[in-house]
């Protein structure tokens, strides 16, 4: 927040619309330094603490942090409110917990492993639980890709949703996205291309919310921590709207 606003340096990663700032890369050392000092002072050992970050910091350890430093780069830039922080953390290779923060509004998505899904606001703690709503009743958003051939897919998708849901709308953060399917602003989710730190941590938040996040081809989406530069498309939502909305993805 002390960069959001302000005139800062960017820089493309992969092509103009793939970008990184000095709060990116800010962010993430803050995050990486923060959770290594604690769980030293838990009793860890550093040898076993581990991390994947989005800003090409890997580091091995059997307790591993996946974290998304500023997801919603783009709308961070041009100052708008979509953009969060996106942490999970798994053990052994298997997420165990996960939290989301918007850090606009102050506002966190919390879950653990079987023990529920939460949003926190101030003193106020509220259980997640997704909706069943049916196709022609939902809002759905979407996170096109910075690829080109991805974007016009998801574009032809939200051409063969349109006449079918009540509205479809073009979303900056692919947390806030996501937690907000979890909290039942939107009905569904549907991201054309991104890497499993952006949906790390809201996988399990929307699985405790009893929402799924699946790949386009309808199978459970499982983060492989092995293969950092897999790309995922999803969908995520309540497990009965997915089954309606699959077909309208997979058309030619």
């Amino acid at each position: 927040m002390d960069y959001y606003g302000k005139k800062m340096q960017i820089n493309s990663k992969s092509n103009p619309a793939d970008i990184v700032t000095a709060a990116d890369i800010k962010s993430q050392k803050v995050i990486v330094q923060s959770l290594l000092r604690s769980m030293v002072k838990k009793g860890y050992k550093k040898e076993e603490i581990g991390f994947i970050a989005e800003e090409n910091f890997v580091k091995a350890g059997a307790h591993t942090f996946i974290i998304d430093p500023l997801d919603g780069t783009s709308s961070y830039v041009l100052g708008l409110d979509r953009f969060a922080i996106s942490i999970a953390y798994a053990y052994k290779g298997k997420i165990l917990a996960g939290i989301a923060y918007n850090p606009v509004k102050k506002i966190f998505y919390i879950a653990e492993k079987n023990k529920g899904a939460y949003k926190i606001e101030g003193a106020k703690k509220e259980k997640l639980l997704v909706r069943k709503i049916p196709i022609q009743k939902s809002l759905i958003s979407i996170n096109p890709s910075s690829n080109k051939a991805r974007a016009v897919k998801m574009f032809q998708i939200a051409i063969n949703l349109i006449p079918r849901v009540i509205q479809v709308r073009e979303q900056g953060s692919a947390v806030l996205s996501s937690v907000a399917v979890a909290e039942n602003k939107f009905q569904a989710n549907i991201n054309g291309r991104c890497k499993f730190w952006d949906i790390a941590a809201v996988k399990i938040i929307l699985e405790e919310a009893k929402g799924a996040i699946l790949d386009w081809s309808g199978k459970i989406v499982e983060c492989d921590l092995k293969n950092i530069a897999k790309d995922y498309s999803i969908i995520a939502g309540h497990p009965a709207l997915l089954k309606q909305l699959l077909p309208y993805i997979n058309t030619k």
